[in-house]
């Protein structure tokens, strides 16, 4: 089986290292968009992004998908997993993929569609949030199902907590439906037919975290507590109050050793 990656994160290098160990998969190709970012944020010991261990491998790679389109004809490539890349793909690279183009979406569909689920979950107070397979189309984050893999979100979960339980359960499903998918065996399920037993759909766009983050005191205390700890990721602006002229920020991190 011709097998072609998408991403950069320590993700996918799982991914990557998990089917190389397989005999009768041909990895052709990856697609990187950021081959020297570093990434300490993961849930995997060694956290480097595909690049490195592509290279490694000595496995070929890209840096855009008009050069993967330079040197693969549609339907050259049995199946493609984009590794929680954000790409919009277009209808001619998607033709490149022969049985599937998959992709692991950090959330459970078709309820958490769009980006920053890990924090909208938070927000929105879910008690479970997860990971989804499901296949690429020409919409976001609406192809058929093809596997969702469910844990529990803990009073104490931040956004980065949940972002690396995520992860973690996206490796899961990879691994548990590998068989599968190598011997083009994949049963799928339309998104609608989840709406329609009472699942709803909901899609968060880049913008939609932004215009959470800024709180006053007289909002509710559990609301505000979800708020902090979703926007409780690092790298990333915390959730805030502003007074005066001051943005005031609000996390659940220590800047203090407490045995002092």
């Amino acid at each position: 089986m011709k097998l072609f990656l998408i991403g950069d994160l320590p993700l996918g290098s799982e991914v990557l290292k998990h089917f190389h160990r397989i005999e009768e998969v041909e990895i052709v190709g990856v697609l990187v968009q950021s081959p020297n970012k570093r990434f300490q944020n993961d849930p995997f010991e060694e956290s480097k992004n595909m690049f490195e261990v592509a290279k490694t491998f000595g496995i070929k790679t890209f840096f855009s998908t008009k050069e993967v389109l330079t040197q693969f004809d549609p339907g050259s490539i049995d199946v493609g997993i984009s590794c929680r890349a954000s790409i919009i793909y277009k209808p001619d690279f998607i033709s490149i993929f022969k049985h599937y183009f998959i992709n692991m979406h950090g959330g459970i569909l078709p309820s958490r569609a769009g980006v920053h689920i890990a924090c909208h979950v938070l927000i929105e107070g879910d008690r479970k949030s997860g990971g989804t397979l499901h296949l690429i189309n020409k919409k976001i984050d609406d192809g058929a199902i093809i596997d969702r893999l469910f844990f529990d979100i803990e009073p104490t979960d931040t956004a980065l907590s949940v972002y690396k339980k995520t992860n973690i359960a996206l490796l899961d499903l990879v691994k548990r439906n590998t068989k599968h998918i190598l011997g083009n065996e994949l049963k799928m399920r339309q998104q609608e037919e989840y709406i329609k037993e009472g699942e709803e759909r909901k899609y968060f766009n880049k913008d939609a975290l932004s215009k959470k983050k800024q709180l006053t005191l007289d909002m509710r205390p559990n609301y505000i507590d979800r708020v902090v700890r979703a926007c409780d990721f690092p790298g990333h602006e915390p959730a805030y109050i502003v007074i005066g002229k001051n943005k005031l920020y609000l996390t659940t991190q220590r800047y203090f050793n407490t045995d002092q």
